[in-house]
């Protein structure tokens, strides 16, 4: 069959023939219509791949006087770590054998323009902040080798030229052994190929060993550009592994088109997923996306609402697990959207019509009816929940009235206790039996597919346990490495605090502007960190209010914050320890302290046992005109929260003990146990009725504590060295 014949042979003259794909097409050919038969089918036809390229010797390398014929290289070779490459253009005659778009070609020392050279890189206009670390990292590598009387770059074997017209990935430039630049041998190429400068080589192979400091996936963009691009393999059988997917769902089929249909656009999106450990594989992900905001509620969909994960929710989860000593489990959903039938919402269930995308086969004058869910739809999330709720519920799972996405089975005391925690496709599951966990994933391997994940990592975040302290540890490293990488800030100078003391940024339009685009970026990252970094939440609500016009202050403040983090990536929150389920409340406040409006800032922690469950640094909503006031506000907005703790136990562990509240300001403490207000007080006499009750219905006892123990003074306003340091370890950050 064609699927096993090997590659092509050489064409008349010596000269290898170009691989076809498997239509019988080129590379320079448009894709032509896929044959299909005319009866509408449940699922698009497979993507053709090209033929698999069988391993063949590698190039004889050319050396000697210029003189020296060029070896002919073969239509495909193995490199130095057994990749099969094949040729795919001739670089017509430039460099004997060099290839365009996706071949390994010998750089020869004979070429009168490409003298013996070596490698060296310089930072790419669009790609250096990304890429200063790998290249840091050369040139502390040839400062090696040339102390150690080596060479002082490294020699070049092969070269990939990819020319895509699109941005560069890595500008590179041989150089003379005596360090001269050769532009020669570039330029001769821009005049080859009309290029017009814009010359981008994407791998390089380095004395004949991997480069992973200079080693760059190419993504593509686009269908046409994955099947051209030098990783057009990798991303074809990624391609044919999604179509696979969609086939054996029935994700489809086929209606004729009609006038006034409403069809949505879809595409392929591609992503590389790095590999999670050092010499492990990437991945390569394809996924078939619904462009969603082409669609018009009532007439292509209803609903799309669905909840997710709260923070607080599964910080929860974890501090149960932890001190339980429970069976923990991740897992996510394999498409998960895709296992959803398009009916599950009955009689309103709108129908959907899809532009079929390019590589997949259709009829002229059809479109595809969805007849599942698919990814990029509005409605997607919304019947992902609706469905996997109901299945959970057929199982004896009851999702908490607190938190939907928490689910609950059985309990503590007659060892049968099971939790689940669910954001979107991500699952975490808790058992208190080993026996229990693998009764579950049988169930829902019957039901889904799905596969396991490592138990280190959720959601973005890592997870460290201790089941003999009886303590899980959350931290965002992996992620705060990412933030430093993606934005070059590896070098940042690093700080001991998040926020330098004394500093109050403002809304000055008169300071020079900031690059608004990176300043939201960066920002935006750090509320993700911060979510399990409680020594940060001040800085990053103190950054977050000035999103819509930073100046070059508060970008300081940014790059300030971001050095702390460099320092410290591996801080996070501890959850377990003792079995303790006392919920905690300590609030504090830092009057007018926003010299835009004159507000107060609130500060909360709410604490399950020794485990911070809340932590919160915000904006009061309202301009109070005294200290007492504001303690109140603050106060009040800490046992709202952690009310609602206190519903979340009660309905996972039965636990409903008193609350426990402090607070520095006598004040309130005495507005809390007394019914009588106080005449300063009149305009907050809601909230100061509602703190009453509290006490007085015995849910919750307030008390006094000294101003300099309440650690809470870090969610409120900057702080020295010491006392930042003190206060973030009695939040139980380390």
């Amino acid at each position: 069959s064609s699927d096993d014949a090997g590659p092509p042979p050489p064409a008349a003259g010596g000269a290898a023939a170009e691989p076809e794909l498997r239509d019988g097409t080129g590379w320079d050919d448009p894709p032509p219509p896929r044959a299909v038969p005319r009866s509408p089918p449940r699922a698009a036809r497979r993507l053709s791949l090209a033929s698999p390229v069988q391993p063949g010797p590698e190039p004889a390398p050319v050396a000697g006087p210029a003189e020296v014929s060029p070896v002919e290289p073969p239509a495909t070779f193995t490199d130095s770590w057994g990749r099969t490459v094949q040729r795919s253009r001739e670089l017509r005659g430039l460099l004997p054998g060099a290839g365009q778009g996706g071949y390994w070609a010998p750089v020869p020392g004979d070429l009168p323009s490409c003298p013996p050279g070596e490698l060296r890189l310089r930072d790419p206009p669009c790609e250096g902040p990304r890429r200063s670390r790998r290249l840091q990292r050369i040139r502390d590598r040839e400062e090696s080798r040339r102390d150690d009387g080596g060479s002082s770059g490294s020699r070049v074997d092969y070269a990939w030229l990819l020319w895509d017209g699109g941005s560069p990935v890595d500008y590179v430039e041989l150089m003379r052994e005596g360090g001269v630049q050769n532009e020669a041998f570039l330029s001769s190429l821009d005049e080859c190929f009309d290029l017009g400068g814009e010359r981008s080589v994407v791998f390089i192979e380095v004395d004949g060993a991997r480069d992973e400091e200079v080693l760059a996936v190419y993504v593509p963009k686009s269908y046409r550009s994955a099947l051209e691009c030098p990783d057009s393999l990798q991303w074809r059988a990624a391609l044919n592994a999604i179509l696979d997917q969609l086939e054996s769902s029935q994700f489809a089929h086929f209606v004729p088109r009609t006038p006034g249909m409403h069809v949505i656009p879809s595409h392929f999106v591609f992503a590389y997923k790095e590999p999670a450990e050092e010499g492990g594989e990437g991945k390569y992900k394809v996924r078939l996306v619904l462009d969603g905001s082409k669609q018009v509620r009532g007439i292509s969909f209803v609903d799309s609402w669905a909840p997710s994960l709260p923070h607080a929710g599964w910080r929860l989860f974890l501090h149960i697990c932890a001190v339980e000593d429970l069976e923990l489990q991740s897992l996510d959903f394999s498409n998960a959207f895709i296992q959803v039938p398009m009916s599950s919402q009955g009689a309103r269930s709108p129908k959907v019509y899809v532009k079929v995308p390019p590589g997949m086969d259709v009829p002229p004058g059809m479109v595809l009816e969805l007849d599942r869910a698919l990814e990029g739809s509005r409605q997607a999330g919304n019947l992902w929940y609706k469905f996997l709720r109901r299945v959970l519920r057929r199982w004896g799972f009851v999702p908490l009235d607190t938190a939907e996405t928490i689910y609950v089975k059985g309990s503590l005391a007659g060892g049968d206790f099971q939790m689940l925690a669910i954001h979107v496709d991500d699952v975490q599951v808790a058992s208190q039996s080993v026996a229990l966990q693998q009764q579950f994933l049988d169930q829902l391997g019957a039901e889904f597919k799905y596969k396991l994940s490592p138990t280190s990592r959720f959601v973005g975040y890592d997870l460290e346990r201790d089941r003999v302290a009886k303590t899980i540890k959350v931290t965002a490293a992996s992620k705060i490495a990412h933030i430093l990488d993606q934005h070059g800030l590896q070098d940042v100078h690093m700080k001991f605090t998040p926020c330098a003391p004394g500093v109050h940024m403002s809304a000055d339009s008169s300071s020079e502007k900031a690059d608004l685009q990176l300043y939201q970026a960066l920002v935006g990252a750090f509320m993700f960190v911060k979510e399990f970094r409680p020594d940060i939440n001040f800085s990053v609500g103190k950054l977050s209010r000035f999103l819509a016009c930073p100046n070059a202050d508060h970008m300081d403040a940014a790059l300030y914050l971001a050095g702390y983090l460099r320092r410290t990536p591996g801080k996070g929150m501890v959850f377990g320890g003792s079995r303790d389920y006392r919920i905690r409340i300590i609030s504090d406040s830092d009057h007018g302290n926003c010299p835009d409006s004159g507000r107060s800032t609130s500060g909360i922690a709410v604490f399950a046992g020794d485990s911070l469950i809340i932590h919160k640094s915000k904006l009061q909503h309202i301009t109070t005109l005294g200290a007492p006031e504001a303690e109140l506000v603050a106060l009040v907005l800490s046992i709202c929260e952690a009310r609602w703790v206190r519903a979340m136990l009660w309905q996972l562990v039965g636990a409903r003990d008193r609350m426990q509240a402090y607070t520095d300001c006598m004040a309130v403490v005495h507005m809390a146990n007394h019914q009588k207000g106080l005449q300063r007080t009149r305009h907050l006499n809601i909230k100061r009725h509602f703190l009453h009750d509290e006490v007085s219905e015995e849910r919750l006892s307030v008390e006094h504590i000294p101003g300099k123990y309440n650690f809470t003074d870090v969610f409120t306003k900057p702080q020295n060295r010491v006392l930042f340091e003190r206060n973030v370890e009695m939040l139980n950050v380390c």
